[in-house]
């Protein structure tokens, strides 16, 4: 399997650019519990930091991402599974995340960094 990189062609490179830095997820239909909140923090290197905080814990996930088109592609070294998530920005330049049984909508961060 090929080391993954947060782009594939040039034509990703937009979709990238714009997922940097940390999102605040505000709402989430499905299977998604976002406990007392989710934040997701994309690097220009491919990594991906995904953090849910609950009552008196902090779960942080260290991913590794790409982008392909419109696809969100994540990986966690520690127990590697590729997955594969539609993603876009809606008109209020919200991200969108849709899996295959969620879809949550994010915020950038004012704070700039997740959790």
């Amino acid at each position: 399997m090929d080391s993954m990189t947060p782009l594939q062609s040039t034509g990703d490179q937009v979709n990238a650019d714009r997922l940097l830095g940390t999102w605040e997820m505000v709402c989430s239909e499905g299977d998604i519990d976002p406990g007392e909140g989710v934040s997701a923090t994309f690097s220009p290197e491919g990594t991906l930091r995904y953090a849910i905080r609950g009552v008196g814990k902090l779960e942080i996930m260290a991913l590794t991402y790409e982008v392909r088109g419109s696809n969100l592609i994540t990986d966690q070294p520690s127990k590697p599974k590729r997955e594969t998530t539609a993603f876009w920005f809606d008109g209020d330049g919200r991200l969108v995340l849709k899996g295959e049984s969620s879809t949550s909508w994010f915020v950038r961060s004012q704070e700039g960094s997740a959790a």
